[in-house]
């Protein structure tokens, strides 16, 4: 197991339009065009010792670049990467002891499971190889069928060492590409969307199995994903990317219920989070959030951090479960908004309303009255203290502080 620390990392690639990256207009000193591509910047980070840490962001958020830095395919423009304390700088990527499994499985097509299992270990060992190994063993074959036995026993691929990799699934595939990885005891396991070319049920399976043998093997594991699923289900913290920077390191709980800004809000949740744009209104009385005919009482534990924040205009954030939809008579809490059913979407073990009320934009609420219908006028009713109030022009979380 290793402790991996980032401090401070940037990426930036540079090239002209003789490169293939886009053009800015701008000449550079020998007469091209050229631009600079930020994939990273200022990025601090530490990763603990045998934790599952998922990075999470859209597409070219920084995640594989970040990977690559680690792995020493890539040299940080700035900054350093350090594991276990010692930095990284001039150490190759072979000297790392750091395995990494791609998207695709990457697996030599003319050779069986199991010889693509112990490519790298033969590698290390000095040996070559021409259609078959050849030349001096420097390692013990019976030490090398040990871990092969160990490492299929542990993915469930006993059946799949004599098949070569068109005769097996995608799933299967993948399975032998993290028992080639494995099977060299690495120090930090790295993993760019493993899953993200498998179907619905082979994915949901082989998570459930990466997860397992995280926690069973304990090595330090970095796991790339743009998928919310994978990441709230698989990391003991997240780390959420966008544009280069990391916008939050958390807890799948921190992240969800306490996003710091819009931008991580919008990232998670399966139907997404409502953002209502409002006004804060009464400031030296009693101060109401405001939007159309939805009022809010802005709560006492966060006044004063709205209050401070010296803007009136305040977006509420609301997951659909924490906002319920109900008949007008059969209204209960504290916190009442009138609206009118425009659809209703039906989520399995659970449906939401689509619901608008006047001015406000169109919100999710749970159902919670079987009966209700398009047209049909309803109530929305609250839970206050699950409520997300972002700064209408940084985005900035208002709540954050009081929620730590």
């Amino acid at each position: 197991m290793a402790s991996i620390q980032l401090c401070g990392v940037s990426k930036v690639y540079r090239g002209g339009s003789s490169d293939g990256l886009p053009d800015t207009g701008q000449a550079s000193s020998r007469g091209t065009l050229s631009r600079e591509i930020h994939a990273v910047e200022g990025v601090d980070l530490e990763v603990r010792s045998g934790e599952l840490l998922v990075l999470m962001g859209p597409s070219g958020s920084g995640k594989t670049t970040l990977l690559r830095l680690i792995a020493g395919l890539e040299e940080p423009s700035a900054g350093s990467v350090q594991i276990d304390g010692r930095d990284q700088h001039g150490i190759a990527a072979r000297d790392r002891n750091i395995a990494m499994v791609f998207q695709g499985p990457s697996l030599y097509g003319h050779l069986t499971a199991r010889e693509n299992l112990t490519f790298g270990l033969h590698l290390r060992s000095g040996r070559s190889f021409l259609g078959r190994w050849i030349g001096n063993k420097t390692q013990d074959q019976s030490e090398v069928d040990q871990a092969v036995q160990a490492v299929a026993d542990l993915l469930g691929i006993q059946a799949l060492l004599g098949k070569r990799p068109g005769e097996l699934s995608g799933g299967e595939q993948q399975r032998v590409a993290i028992g080639r990885a494995l099977i060299r005891k690495p120090r930090v396991f790295l993993l760019d969307e493993p899953l993200a070319s498998l179907d619905g049920p082979t994915r949901l399976a082989l998570r459930r199995e990466i997860r397992q043998l995280q926690q069973r093997l304990g090595v330090t594991t970095i796991y790339v994903t743009h998928d919310q699923g994978e990441a709230l289900a698989l990391g003991d913290r997240i780390g959420v990317l966008r544009h280069g920077r990391l916008q939050q390191l958390g807890t799948p709980d921190e992240v969800y219920r306490h996003p710091r800004n819009r931008s991580v809000a919008s990232l998670f949740g399966n139907l997404g989070m409502n953002l209502i744009p409002g006004e804060v209104i009464n400031q030296a009385t009693n101060a109401e959030w405001v939007s159309g005919q939805w009022r809010l009482p802005i709560p006492e534990r966060i006044r004063k951090t709205v209050l401070d924040a010296g803007r009136n205009k305040v977006d509420l954030g609301i997951r659909p479960e924490d906002l319920t939809a109900a008949g007008v008579d059969a209204a209960t809490g504290p916190v009442q908004w009138p609206a009118t059913v425009e659809g209703i979407e039906y989520q399995g073990s659970v449906t939401y309303v689509r619901a608008a009320g006047g001015q406000p934009p169109a919100v999710l609420a749970k159902r919670v009255d079987d009966r209700l219908q398009a047209g049909e006028a309803i109530t929305l009713q609250l839970e206050t203290e699950k409520v997300c109030w972002f700064d209408a022009e940084t985005g900035a979380n208002l709540s954050i502080n009081t929620a730590e």
